[in-house]
């Protein structure tokens, strides 16, 4: 994995001249090239470089930032030797956007500059981070080659998603986010590239992800060490040390949890503890994070629906206690193999996200961008069950043999449906006091908002009369 290898038309060079050998400064602080630093809430950031110049004789330090290659700032600092050198600090701001800034920083004397380095395209704006097993990570399980047709000079990410100690320890470059490609330097995963795409294109600011998933992984596998917060050893470490060591940690906006699937047929009461548990660290450790995003997993990966829907319930009322957690679904996403995406699923996905994203994060007017959630059930008429939502739905879709999704505790069969508008009307063939859906796996018949998003999975929920 070379560091952002970008279109070669952009003609990135990253073999600058290095920032000062050691005997003429030692940089305590100093920006990475292809770093992207956070924007706060009036969308500007800060860079710094500090140190101190150990060669003696100089008389001034000067950092000189460009904008898009043309001269943003320049700050000329003079020096003050004492017995370790002359101590520099030089800060300035950065203002978030389509903007590649470089650094140039030198040293001064008797009407001559010495030059000591530069660092490269860098940038200024918003963190995300992901986590959970393999859907999180949606690397290409097809050689379909489709992912990095996302990418883009304004998304990157740091350091490496490797399962390898001393490979994430070691790895503290900055790269061109990579969508093919799992568990190495700079992948985020399919939906995640595409998701960052559609921000970056739509919002006109810079893009970080930082992916710390791992197939076929178990909730109790992503907890915190308490005693260690950063051991590398585990799932959780090495995430949160990716973000530090990235500046990130306390910055990134939003966690998106996509993780479930090998917690099928497990006790779903230890499920929802864990996850507070995961929650209230995530909180602590990222405590810049606006949301918490879970993903509802999608029938399949070796459970029939019934047997995976105890989880997903445990997903779609994780908003009721956590109040930072949005739900969205990987219901009615098309091309699923059975536990995987095909990469038009994976991008579909994306898109999904960044349309709740933009709405939550970024105040785009969008509505039905979030899964349809039942609100009230009811019997309309004899044998004929009403289904409403959120009054913010405009509409919803039904797709003939979508009744075959749904199922009762009495054992009475839902045998037809329709959509009046934003309603739900199901007809059965007995009485029954809850129901349930469960969708499927594969392709087929879905229920669906007017954006596709499809209808959150959900157990016994009772009828009303």
């Amino acid at each position: 994995m070379r560091p952002y290898s970008f279109l070669p038309a952009l003609l990135l060079v990253l073999a600058a001249p290095p920032l000062a050998a050691e005997p003429i400064v030692v940089f305590e602080e100093v920006p990475s090239n292809g770093q992207l630093f956070a924007r706060d809430q009036g969308g500007t950031g800060f860079v710094a470089a500090r140190g101190r110049v150990t060669e003696e004789g100089f008389e001034r330090i000067i950092l000189r930032g460009y904008q898009n290659e043309t001269l943003y700032f320049e700050l000329d600092l003079p020096l003050q030797y004492g017995p370790e050198g002359a101590p520099f600090e030089a800060r300035s701001e950065l203002i978030a956007g389509h903007h590649v800034y470089r650094f140039e920083l030198l040293l001064a004397a008797r009407g001559e500059e010495t030059w000591v380095g530069q660092r490269v395209q860098v940038l200024c704006g918003d963190a995300y981070l992901v986590q959970g097993q393999s859907n999180a990570v949606a690397a290409d399980a097809h050689n379909e080659g489709l992912a990095n047709d996302a990418q883009r000079r304004w998304i990157r990410s740091y350091g490496s998603a490797s399962l390898s100690p001393p490979a994430v320890r070691d790895d503290t470059r900055w790269y061109l986010a990579e969508g093919l490609d799992a568990n190495g330097s700079g992948t985020i995963g399919a939906w995640a590239l595409r998701m960052a795409q559609e921000l970056v294109d739509r919002g006109g600011v810079p893009v970080a992800i930082l992916n710390g998933a791992v197939g076929g992984t178990w909730i109790g596998w992503h907890q915190r060490d308490d005693d260690d917060p950063e051991r590398l050893s585990t799932n959780y470490g090495r995430l949160l040390y990716r973000a530090r060591r990235a500046g990130l940690a306390d910055a990134a906006r939003a966690l998106i949890w996509y993780q479930g699937e090998s917690n099928q047929g497990r006790n779903p009461q230890t499920y929802r503890e864990s996850f507070h548990a995961l929650y209230e660290d995530w909180i602590e450790d990222f405590p810049a994070l606006e949301k918490v995003y879970v993903v509802q997993i999608r029938s399949g990966c070796g459970f029939s629906p019934a047997e995976g829907l105890p989880i997903r319930e445990v997903h779609r009322r994780l908003p009721e206690t956590l109040p930072k957690v949005a739900l969205q679904t990987a219901t009615a996403l098309p091309c699923h193999d059975g536990c995987h995406f095909y990469y038009d699923g994976y991008a579909t996905l994306g898109k999904r996200m960044a349309a709740l994203l933009a709405r939550d994060l970024y105040g785009a007017a969008l509505q039905d961008v979030e899964p349809l959630d039942p609100r009230t059930i009811t019997w309309a008429a004899p044998n004929q069950v009403r289904i409403e939502f959120d009054p913010s739905v405009r509409s919803v879709h039904w797709d003939e043999g979508a009744e075959n999704d749904f199922w009762t505790d009495s054992g009475a069969e839902v045998v037809g449906g329709r959509a009046e508008g934003a309603t739900l009307l199901l007809e059965l063939d007995g009485p029954a006091e809850t129901l349930s859906y469960g969708g499927h796996s594969r392709d087929g018949p879905w229920v669906s908002n007017s954006r596709g998003v499809g209808m959150l999975a959900f157990g016994d929920l009772p009828v009303m009369p």
